[in-house]
């Protein structure tokens, strides 16, 4: 199970919580605006915080985790960084002036109709980068296992094998070698659940393919 410390150190987790609360924050400003509801004036430094992650702090975070970051990749967050500091400086200066309904239309649009779907767009482009990377690892865990499952297997029947001829050697020399003879039957009935379990862990393996 992930711990709370683990779940806040996903870089996943860091990137969606610095940008999501952009979607929703642009729309509470303009209904307290039309409320005539005073700012908060820290609210606007979410956007800030939303544009750096996109921009800056995101890459680095999913770099540091061994994603690979294309340069279209950084190209397109980049685009979404600008688009979050446009709508920022829109606010600004909307927020500077006395409530006006046009303006408040037309930002809503903006927010709406562009920046929207854009961080949206952003954030399923750092999901997909993400998941493509533990995808990738999951797969190169299972290759490594499945080899491992192998050299089992191999093992398993090397002792089989060795307790059937030591059985064999074993009754050739009559009752002097009566003793080594049940050891040897051990050995096998060790080796045959032991290629049981080897067995069981191949099917396991393939299952979660």
């Amino acid at each position: 199970m992930v711990s709370k410390q683990e779940w806040a150190a996903d870089p996943l987790v860091q990137v969606q919580k610095a940008i999501a609360p952009v979607q929703w924050l642009g729309h509470d400003l303009l209904i307290n605006a039309s409320l005539g509801i005073a700012q908060n004036k820290d609210t606007l430094l979410h956007f800030e915080t939303a544009a750096n992650m996109l921009r800056d702090k995101g890459p680095q975070l999913m770099r540091g985790y061994g994603v690979h970051i294309a340069p279209a990749d950084l190209d397109a967050f980049g685009t979404a960084a600008d688009e979050v500091d446009t709508i920022r400086r829109s606010f600004i200066q909307f927020l500077a002036r006395p409530y006006e309904t046009r303006a408040a239309q037309a930002l809503h649009q903006t927010l709406t109709k562009e920046l929207l779907p854009t961080i949206d767009t952003a954030i399923d482009r750092y999901r997909g980068l993400f998941i493509s990377l533990v995808i990738e690892r999951q797969h190169a865990q299972k290759a490594q296992t499945v080899e491992t499952v192998k050299g089992l297997a191999r093992i398993s029947k090397q002792i089989f094998f060795i307790s059937i001829n030591a059985s064999v050697e074993a009754a050739r020399v009559g009752d002097a070698g009566r003793g080594f003879l049940q050891i040897s039957t051990d050995i096998r009935a060790l080796a045959q659940s032991a290629q049981s379990a080897t067995q069981d862990l191949s099917n396991l393996v393939d299952d979660t393919a």
